[in-house]
């Protein structure tokens, strides 16, 4: 795969950028979120203060601000990069697999994105109840069992896929009796 013209390159480049702000801002607030609560639990530390906890999920909601503008962006972003880059998914298999990836976990990322959405809302729109934040943070970590996880994994995954393109087609030629084998894109 080649990329030739500069609106393809340009595309790719936002996208880039789009998927750093979304999956290093998912790193971000599960690295805060976690640490407000017991390992392995959902029980919040006691060493907490009031203060502290309060402004930890302000933070949160901050960052499901940038979250929650950043994956709609990567997934535009990605169908433009098709479009113009006229790339064959046929002969591009890890780039299929990375459009699979994201086709199959859109339906956990648009529920995760509502409960993000309240979260926001609630929190840095309005005078907020704390065990009420905590009480919608709780549900947004425990929301669908391990599956959002599991996406995220196969998020990491993408970046496999995209760096070592296993699964791409090889196209073979015959010239003028020699056999000349051609990497396709």
């Amino acid at each position: 795969m080649t990329i030739d013209k500069f609106k393809t390159k340009l595309i790719l480049f936002l996208l880039t950028l789009s998927v750093i702000f979304w999956i290093g801002g998912s790193i971000y607030r599960a690295i805060i979120a976690y640490t407000l609560f017991e390992p392995f639990s959902l029980i919040i530390k006691s060493e907490l203060t009031y203060e502290t906890l309060r402004q930890t999920l302000v933070l949160i909601g901050n960052i499901n601000v940038y979250l929650i503008i950043s994956y709609p962006l990567t997934l535009i972003l990605t169908v433009l990069f098709l479009k113009f880059s006229r790339v064959n998914l046929k002969n591009e298999g890890w780039l299929f697999m990375t459009i699979l990836i994201l086709a199959i976990f859109f339906p956990v990322e648009v529920y995760l994105s509502y409960l993000d959405t309240n979260y926001a809302i609630m929190v840095l729109l309005s005078e907020f109840d704390t065990n009420q934040a905590l009480s919608l943070l709780i549900q947004r970590i425990s929301a669908l069992g391990g599956l959002p996880a599991i996406g995220f994994l196969c998020y990491l995954t993408i970046f496999w896929l995209i760096t070592f393109k296993p699964l791409k087609r090889k196209l073979n030629y015959e010239s003028e009796g020699e056999r000349v084998s051609v990497t396709a894109g």
